[in-house]
């Protein structure tokens, strides 16, 4: 069964609404959100990390960085490490490196997503691909995979600044 084909069972099976859409090749999230079409905010960034010895996945605004003392303060971990691209290749078969959709109970993990998502709108994020993407509403993801939410990440416009002025009381 092809990626695509185990997405589209584990969607089905689980009712979400949701739409595949085609783009030329993209790199980042921010690339989606600019060939789409779609609002940045709204655009989705998966990344994958371990915190603490688990295996978890981040979900973000394609537009924001992770803030990791936020990350390490607001879910309790100690320790994150970014997974390595040969972790990820293992981690997530069949997907393109960086191209994981944020569906972490297929893959065994946790899912913790940023509350700087709007929670009544629709939301983009790559298919396994980089070719690909899935746009279905944030709160069926939210239903079906009951990730924590946190605040872990800034706007990268920002992040230069928040980090000296979080740095600056800590």
């Amino acid at each position: 069964m092809s990626l695509n084909a185990k997405l589209t069972a584990y969607l089905d099976g689980h009712h979400y609404h949701y739409q595949m859409l085609t783009h030329v090749p993209t790199e980042t999230a921010l690339e989606n959100a600019k060939v789409l079409d779609w609002p940045r905010t709204r655009v989705a960034k998966v990344v994958a990390c371990e915190a603490d010895g688990e295996r978890v996945l981040l979900v973000l605004p394609s537009n924001e960085r992770i803030h990791v003392r936020s990350l390490l303060d607001n879910v309790g971990y100690s320790h994150v490490k970014l997974l390595s691209e040969d972790e990820l290749s293992t981690a997530f078969p069949g997907c393109e490196v960086g191209a994981q959709p944020p569906f972490a109970s297929i893959y065994g993990m946790s899912l913790i997503v940023s509350n700087h998502f709007d929670q009544n709108s629709e939301v983009i994020f790559n298919a396994g691909n980089h070719r690909e993407a899935i746009k279905l509403p944030i709160r069926e993801l939210m239903e079906t995979e009951n990730p924590k939410t946190a605040e872990f990440s800034v706007d990268q416009e920002d992040y230069d600044e928040y980090r000296s002025m979080y740095y600056s009381w800590v």
